[in-house]
């Protein structure tokens, strides 16, 4: 019985042994086809990264095909537009006076480049429509700045903004406010940057500004005034990059801006001094990037809307006029082939007009302008001085292009030598403010490197008041306009 009991006990253990083994040959299959899934998961996930990587690579090509593809239709469409506008203009060789022997005899047309093609067909069009559709003005104001700022043309030369048709049965003060392209442009809307070079603008207007209306305010200087007049003007904040010497400067406009609606505005790392981080600004974006330069001390833009010599005549900017006026002058660049444009160079109303668009050489301020980046025109970089450097940098333009232009029924309304920071910085004395004789003497010697580098074009600085002029007169007409 015993026998019998041991013997079933090891048929019933071999059984169980033998379903073991299958169960064990199934767990085997089973991971088998999990190493298998594993392995193709991760040939899969694998080549997810790669297909991912491609896509990337891709998308970068198109971003640079794009950008090319916009910058070579733009350029192909000036050309076409200037190549016809000549078409129909008097006959006259590009080389007719010093001017066009200076501008054009550089070998721009000759050179296979569209963007050299397009250069000399601008400057000879430029001086082409001046001569066609110029007007002088009523009047001329002389400058009595060391730079010679405005008075290098013998006369400012103005294209119309409207045509007669749309003049017809209005006086000369309506005229006016139809011609402001704020209420009369119709220019398609374009892409821009607004970039703010800053230094030591984060501080409290309290701390920074004379006016009594900021005694009080703990405002950072650059929201009580750039940033506001952005915000009143409806410029997205996507679009404004702040411009900062380092990054000390960069967490002292982010802490300050902070519990603003500038909390959140882009800002960039540049370097020091009004000069170079202009050039920074310049070669920061792509190239033929539309970007507009405001400085950050502007409290609005005035508005000439009547003739008058009293501030009567003046009224502020509406708003969303700037976005009218950008997308404007964009339009009219295209047309004059100027790669520069600015307000009119002096606040008082007495030296602002209603009507016209100068496209003659002369200052345009700092301190609102808009351009086309060239960083490739290292003949466009300034040099000389953080004190003239618009003026350099309009000069250095028209050299090149001939023509930059102004709107000459609008001036921005900023108060430089009644602020502290910014340029001002570099002239003030410890304990004793701004120093007036410092900024005019940096002025002066840059205004004299400038001559010495555009003669033809740039007129030697006047003498201080008492002294004899060292500085010599304007050569004659014959010498040839040299951008160093």
């Amino acid at each position: 019985m015993a026998a019998r009991s041991f013997r079933q006990r090891l048929v019933d253990l071999a059984g169980e042994h033998e379903a073991l083994q299958e169960a064990f040959a199934d767990l085997q299959a089973e991971c088998g086809d999990l190493r298998a899934h594993v392995a193709s998961a991760s040939e899969l996930g694998k080549e997810c990264r790669d297909l991912k990587a491609s896509i990337a690579d891709l998308q970068a090509e198109c971003g640079e095909l794009r950008a090319r593809a916009v910058s070579t239709s733009e350029l192909e469409t000036e050309c076409r537009d200037l190549r016809a506008r000549i078409a129909g203009l008097p006959a006259a060789g590009p080389a007719d006076g010093p001017t066009g022997r200076s501008l054009l005899g550089r070998g721009c047309l000759a050179s296979p480049s569209l963007e050299a093609d397009c250069s000399g067909l601008v400057a000879f069009a430029g001086m082409c429509l001046q001569g066609q559709r110029a007007s002088p003005l009523r009047g001329r104001s002389r400058s009595r700045s060391p730079c010679g700022r405005g008075v290098p043309a013998d006369d400012d030369e103005v294209i119309d903004l409207v045509t007669d048709d749309e003049l017809q049965g209005e006086g000369e003060e309506e005229a006016g406010a139809i011609q402001a392209p704020h209420i009369a442009s119709a220019a398609p809307a374009v892409k821009y940057e607004v970039a703010i070079p800053t230094h030591g603008r984060w501080r409290p207007v309290s701390d920074m500004s004379g006016k009594a209306c900021f005694r009080d305010s703990t405002q950072p200087f650059i929201l009580a005034h750039t940033l506001t007049f952005l915000d009143t003007q409806g410029i997205p904040k996507g679009l404004v990059t702040l411009f900062v010497a380092d990054q000390m400067e960069a967490e002292n406009y982010r802490r300050a801006l902070q519990g603003s609606d500038w909390a959140g505005v882009r800002i960039v790392v540049s370097v020091l001094g009004n000069l170079n981080n202009r050039n920074f600004i310049f070669a920061y974006f792509k190239p033929w990037t539309y970007v507009v330069s405001i400085d950050d001390d502007v409290e609005g833009i005035s508005w000439k809307f009547k003739e008058g010599d009293s501030q009567d005549s003046l009224e502020t900017l509406p708003p969303g006029g700037l976005v009218r006026l950008i997308y404007d002058a964009r339009e009219r660049m295209r047309e004059t082939g100027a790669h520069l444009w600015g307000l009119n160079v002096s606040q008082n109303p007495r030296n602002m007009r209603t009507l016209g668009l100068s496209v003659s050489n002369g200052l345009v301020n700092g301190y609102l302008n808009g351009f086309i980046t060239r960083p490739h025109c290292r003949e466009l970089l300034r040099k000389f001085a953080d004190a003239t450097e618009d003026s350099e940098f309009a000069v250095r333009h028209y050299a090149k292009d001939g023509v930059v232009l102004r709107y000459r029924m609008y001036a921005g309304v900023t108060r430089p030598f009644c602020n502290r920071g910014g340029l001002q910085q570099k002239f003030e004395i410890a304990g004793e403010g701004i120093t007036a004789d410092a900024r005019k003497e940096e002025e002066r010697n840059g205004a004299k490197e400038l001559h010495k580098a555009v003669p033809a074009i740039d007129r030697a600085p006047p003498p201080p008041q008492g002294q004899e002029d060292n500085g010599g007169g304007v050569p004659p007409p014959s010498e040839e306009v040299k951008t160093p």
